[in-house]
């Protein structure tokens, strides 16, 4: 029993630390966000956030083929980039 106790208070004393780290909470940073600028390829983003898109949705229009790649984080928020002919031309963010 006691050693239950002292694997629950060693646990919950490093959850705050664990839960703070940016690999469990946040796939995309506000500051990574800031930095992608329209006109840029889908290869920069992904050299800028450092992380592939978790969903996308994209639908196809003969020769016009819009994307839009999605990036969630664990604690909800989100950032979306638009994508035209391999450019970025939008993008937006939610609870950054």
């Amino acid at each position: 029993m006691n050693k239950i106790k002292i694997v629950s208070v060693i646990f919950f004393s490093i959850l705050p630390i664990i839960s703070s780290c940016s690999i469990l909470n946040n796939v995309v940073t506000k500051e990574e966000f800031d930095k992608i600028k329209q006109g840029m390829s889908y290869q920069e983003v992904i050299d800028v956030v450092g992380e592939k898109p978790t969903d996308d949705n994209s639908e196809s229009w003969g020769a016009y083929v819009p994307t839009v790649w999605i990036w969630k984080n664990a604690n909800g928020s989100r950032v979306d980039v638009s994508f035209d002919r391999g450019q970025v031309f939008s993008k937006s963010q939610k609870g950054l």
